[in-house]
């Protein structure tokens, strides 16, 4: 292994990021290729946002009804980041595996995105909803649209 990437590690562990420092990337490119993946292997997941943080999506923050965070190791390519997940309001947290159950998908507007923020559309850094038994109840899913309604940027909400 370079020696750069064990010290980096190496430093991740001392500052207490040992679910970074301990697990190798992959770069997934696209939420189907995600989903098989997803289906194969338990994944790890790491929360920025539990519920009832601020955050915001190229907008005014706000309080947030769900859990949101990001899958350890999985890179989406569209950001270079872990891919973006958002855990039922309801759900338990837990490492294992976990079952896609919607999808929220950048809106590919070139013209809407340089009105909006003056910059490109990221497209493909779509927000994946996952839960630990592939379910989810009419609430949380009112609760997610809610939450998502009116937003300029995603398209509507995908259930499966």
């Amino acid at each position: 292994m370079n020696q750069k990437i064990i010290t980096l590690k190496k430093t991740l562990i001392k500052l207490g990021f040992d679910s970074y420092a301990k697990k190798e990337t992959i770069e997934i490119d696209g939420y189907k290729k995600l989903f098989k993946y997803m289906n194969d292997n338990e994944i790890n997941l790491n929360i920025d946002f539990p519920k009832g943080s601020m955050k915001g999506f190229g907008s005014k923050k706000r309080p947030l009804p769900f859990d949101y965070g990001e899958i350890v190791g999985v890179i989406n390519p569209a950001d270079g980041m872990g891919w973006d997940i958002i855990l039922p309001p309801s759900h338990e947290i837990s490492d294992g595996k976990y079952m896609p159950i919607g999808i929220i998908k950048v809106k590919n507007d070139k013209s809407l995105w340089m009105k909006n923020l003056n910059k490109k559309p990221p497209v493909g850094n779509d927000k994946v909803i996952i839960s630990a038994d592939g379910k989810i109840s009419n609430k949380d899913k009112e609760k997610i649209n809610k939450f998502f309604d009116g937003m300029w940027q995603f398209e509507k909400i995908e259930w499966f």
